[in-house]
């Protein structure tokens, strides 16, 4: 009986390279890139999937890729919540507010 000799796997290493942050794309001062958790904490939501629903709907802004992740610009995201509308509230018009408002 022969033996058949087997090479050793060869283990690879990943090799990982810190790759630096590009500026933003906008030329607004003092503008920064916002990660997911950022993100999240703008839209005010605790699961990463209702913020992918949020872009997909286009209810929410879509990121840019920075690197191998996802990022929004702050100014993007701060268009984007003064472009919300504003609930209007209107005076109530029934006898029952009205006689209330009237004695105070």
């Amino acid at each position: 009986m022969s033996t058949i000799k087997r090479k050793r796997p060869v283990l690879r290493r990943k090799i990982v390279v810190e790759v630096p942050t590009p500026p933003p794309p906008s030329a607004v001062p003092g503008d920064r890139w916002a990660f997911k958790p950022e993100a999240m904490e703008f839209y005010g939501c605790k699961n990463s999937v209702t913020l992918w629903r949020a872009m997909r709907s286009g209810a929410f802004p879509t990121p840019y890729v920075v690197g191998h992740r996802n990022a929004w610009l702050l100014s993007d995201l701060m268009e984007w919540r003064q472009k919300l509308k504003r609930r209007e509230y209107t005076a109530p018009t029934s006898r029952k507010y009205r006689k209330s408002a009237a004695v105070a």
